[in-house]
């Protein structure tokens, strides 16, 4: 777990403006909570940044699905991806298998009935994303989910966020770009290009591959040629 004020320090240190082992001022604090929040809310719209992990539980009746967002069935920041899901039983736990939407699709019989489901299909949907499951469960429930979400403003330099592999730097990185002109310090040359290298590569990270298709073979039937001769 790391806190605001943890990624704010590293950020000074690495300016030049803290030695090893000095934390910032208070006034340094506000101004680096203010820094990082607006950084945090220009990724947030750039579709391939800003993801956190966090557990949530969700509280989920007899039905087919249900939804998470701000106004959801479980109210909180929509996910962008359910990573995994756990049913909640007393003191015990059992793995729900989150599937593909074509692996969801090729269910047939997707009203079948079960205590708990044992798979679960999450569609990021807006304003709230739904969690379809399999088996419907036959009762109430609770489910535990471990969700990627986009980062929102910390509210204190206490709060705390875990962080996915590679985060952290990008945080720490681009906000010591941020303060540099605002705290009137040069910026290390090697400061700016890490902190634009980790954001590119958490960028190629959270992409995703585009599925080509043709449709060309239904154009022309189902006749093969060979390309060199021209001739079937």
């Amino acid at each position: 777990m790391t806190t605001a004020a943890q990624i704010i320090d590293r950020s000074m240190r690495l300016l030049g403006a803290l030695e090893p082992g000095e934390t910032s001022t208070d006034d340094e604090y506000a101004n680096g909570l203010i820094a990082v929040n607006g950084m945090l809310g220009s990724w947030n719209n750039e579709r391939l940044m800003c993801y956190a992990l966090r557990e949530e539980s969700l509280s989920y009746t007899a039905a087919v699905s249900a939804t998470i967002g701000p106004t959801g069935t479980l109210v909180t920041t929509r996910p962008v991806e359910v990573v995994q899901a756990w049913v909640v039983d007393g003191s015990n736990s059992y793995p729900v298998l989150m599937i593909s939407d074509e692996e969801y699709g090729a269910i047939v019989d997707k009203a079948s009935t079960s205590t708990w489901p044992t798979k679960a299909n999450y569609k990021a949907s807006m304003p709230d994303g739904t969690i379809y499951f399999y088996p419907v469960p036959s009762a109430a429930g609770t489910m535990s989910l471990l969700t990627r979400t986009p980062l929102v403003a910390f509210a204190a330099i206490t709060d705390t966020v875990s962080l996915p592999p590679g985060w952290e730097d990008a945080l720490t990185y681009n906000l010591a770009v941020r303060l540099a002109p605002e705290i009137q310090v040069p910026l290390p040359q090697e400061v700016l290009g890490l902190a634009r290298a980790i954001k590119a590569d958490l960028k190629r990270m959270n992409s995703k591959p585009m599925k080509a298709y043709t449709e060309l073979a239904n154009l022309v039937g189902r006749h093969s040629a060979n390309i060199l001769t021209d001739e079937p």
